[in-house]
């Protein structure tokens, strides 16, 4: 935690480094500069704090958001919330909600039953049941509209959403991880 000053040139913050990233079971540090097991690069108090903060959030089973501008690394922080969880084993799935047609959202998402909306049409899983016991992960979650939020409010608070084509509804058991570069006062 000392300040070491240069000639009014360089400031320099010095740290101890721990000796290993939570939850790692003693494996051994990555060569100093290098990308650690889960891709992030940094020796500072702040990116080992992070990396202590995605460990802790990474063991609860919660759904998360994460905040950031564009190129901070969102995605990176979801692969490791999803890489140190329980659910690891499972599928991650990641879309980019952005990239999602309109009009297509709802079948993207939740999928569709066989013979909709077209006779002959496969059933399709969508992309909550792709990662089915695992991690979803939705990039730039903030531009979906609004009309799909309140589908999504109800998969996250009971896990339960409808397939299009389909009466019954079905449960998922997945951890919903949504990234946004909106400022948290946008929110």
């Amino acid at each position: 935690g000392d300040l070491l000053e240069l000639r009014h040139e360089m400031v320099f913050l010095c740290a101890r480094r721990p000796r290993a990233i939570p939850r790692t079971g003693g494996e051994p540090l990555h060569p100093f500069g290098a990308p650690d097991a889960l891709g992030f690069v940094g020796e500072s108090p702040a990116m080992w704090d992070l990396r202590q903060a995605l460990a802790a959030v990474a063991r609860r089973p919660v759904h998360v958001l994460v905040l950031g501008r564009s190129g901070t690394g969102k995605e990176l922080a979801a692969r490791a919330i999803h890489a140190l969880s329980p659910r690891a084993p499972r599928p991650l799935v990641a879309r980019n909600a952005s990239t999602l047609p309109e009009g297509l959202l709802d079948a993207e998402l939740f999928g569709h039953a066989r013979g909709y909306p077209n006779a002959g049409s496969a059933e399709r899983p969508g992309l909550i049941g792709e990662a089915e016991g695992g991690t979803l992960f939705l990039d730039e979650i903030g531009e979906l509209p609004e009309s799909l939020q309140a589908h999504l409010l109800r998969l996250l608070d009971g896990g339960e959403y409808h397939r299009l084509g389909e009466a019954r509804a079905r449960r998922a058991d997945l951890r919903f991880v949504g990234a946004t570069n909106r400022p948290e006062s946008a929110l």
